[in-house]
Parts: C-alpha cells; sequence; structure tokens
C-alpha cells in the first residue's frame, strides 16, 4: 500500500513540474527578451504555440522576438496568425509593415478583408450562428403571433419585426460563414527564407520573395504545398509557414 503512495506521489509531482514548466515558459520567454537573449525566448514561445495554438499573445510576442532577431519572414508569419486570432490587431498590422520595411523590400501588407468586414469577422462565427438562431426564433414567434391576432395594428408590427428578423438573419448566416472561412482556412501561407522546391525551378524561386504571403492550392500529407505561379502549379517542398 505505502508504495502505492509513493509511485502516486511521485507521478503526482512529475506531473505538477510539467504543469509548471507550461505556466512559466510565457514569463521565461518575456524575461529571455527583455535580456535580449532571442534565441531562447523564441524556443520557448514556439513551445508555447504549439502549447496554445489559439493565443494571440504568445504569437505576438513570437512575431517581436523574430523580429528582434532580423527573422523578419518568420516574424510576418507570427503576426499574420495572431491577425488569425485576433482580426482587428492594429499593432501586428503596423509591425508586419515594419517588417517589411526593415527587410528593405517594396512589399506592404494588403488587407484581403477590408476593415469593416475585418470587424464584423472579429466577433467571430460562433457569435454570428448564435444571433442568428435568436432571429430565427423571433421570426418565427412573430409569424405565429401575426397569424393569432386580430388587431391589425399589432399585426402590422408583427410583420414588420418579422421581415426585420429575417433579413438580419441572412446577415447572420453571411458572416458565420464568412467567419468560419476566415478561422479554419489552410490556404494561406508565408515565404521563408529558404524555400526549396520539388524540382529545380529557378524562375519559380526568382518570384517567391520571402516574406509574401502566397495562396495555396493543396497541402500534401509530407508537409509540402503546390501553388500556382504564373499560370503553372509548382510543388514547393519546404519552406512556407502555413497561417
Amino acid at each position: 500500500m505505502k508504495l502505492i503512495i509513493v509511485v502516486i506521489a511521485f507521478f503526482g509531482l512529475q506531473m505538477a513540474a510539467v504543469a509548471g514548466d507550461e505556466l512559466n515558459r510565457f514569463e521565461r520567454a518575456e524575461q529571455a527578451h527583455m535580456e535580449k537573449r532571442f534565441n531562447e525566448a523564441i524556443t520557448l514561445l514556439e513551445k508555447e504555440a504549439k502549447a496554445q495554438p489559439y493565443n494571440p499573445s504568445v504569437f505576438f510576442n513570437l512575431g517581436l522576438a523574430y523580429k528582434a532577431d532580423k527573422n523578419y519572414p518568420k516574424a510576418i508569419w507570427a503576426f499574420e496568425k495572431t491577425l488569425k486570432i485576433q482580426p482587428k490587431d492594429s499593432e501586428a498590422i503596423q509591425l508586419i509593415e515594419a517588417c517589411y520595411a526593415e527587410m528593405d523590400s517594396n512589399q506592404t501588407w494588403e488587407d484581403e478583408t477590408g476593415t469593416f468586414q475585418r470587424a464584423l469577422i472579429a466577433m467571430g462565427s460562433d457569435f454570428w450562428s448564435v444571433l442568428a438562431i435568436v432571429f430565427s426564433l423571433l421570426g418565427g414567434i412573430c409569424i405565429i403571433l401575426a397569424k393569432r391576432t386580430q388587431v391589425n395594428t399589432k399585426r402590422k408590427w408583427y410583420v414588420g419585426t418579422t421581415v426585420f428578423s429575417v433579413i438580419t438573419l441572412f446577415i447572420c448566416i453571411a458572416n458565420a460563414s464568412s467567419s468560419y472561412q476566415y478561422e479554419h482556412s489552410d490556404r494561406s501561407a508565408i515565404v521563408l527564407n529558404e524555400v526549396e522546391f520539388g524540382d529545380n525551378n529557378v524562375s519559380a524561386e526568382k518570384q517567391l520573395k520571402a516574406g509574401s504571403k502566397v495562396t495555396v492550392e493543396k497541402w500534401h500529407k509530407d508537409g509540402s504545398a503546390s501553388i500556382s505561379l504564373s499560370g503553372k502549379t509548382v510543388k514547393v517542398k519546404k519552406g512556407l509557414a502555413k497561417i
């Protein structure tokens, strides 16, 4: 019995140590960054990003560490990941622009979504889905009440509310769909410094600038990707970071 208690206590301490390490990792990364130990900060934050893949603060700080280490393409990727989770993060956008400027690049960040649409997407697909359910129920209730009431004024009010609910319902469905696609799409990637193609395609290599954002046609099981360049499908074996 004592042996079992000792074993349980041992494994309990081990698990607590691992949990404590994960809790302190972010703080240790921040400390390493302040002390300009950027490689250490990057290593810690990369582990933290795997443990918390939906935490925008982790990717934002990882981007800062990459930028401080002058690894601008990876910094751009980390800030793009921040925007993926937190679409209205204007500071992340400014830092992407700063990365392009420090790379001495003529590239600029392009908002493919638009400021207004980005604000709507930031509310999340769950929010819009719940709102769609609410307005569908409201519309259904108003239809029933409009049929049952004998008062003409009330009937007009119920009909008007029904029309409003139906229009709003379609808007909510459209925004829920846009938000869901934005949250779950994996068709965008950032070009890193070293790109390796499926064949020796020098012309394709010249077209892919480090830090640029590309659309991926298909991700393969081995981690490679197919992209379209000048109307041709090119396979990239490595060098693309999925957003």
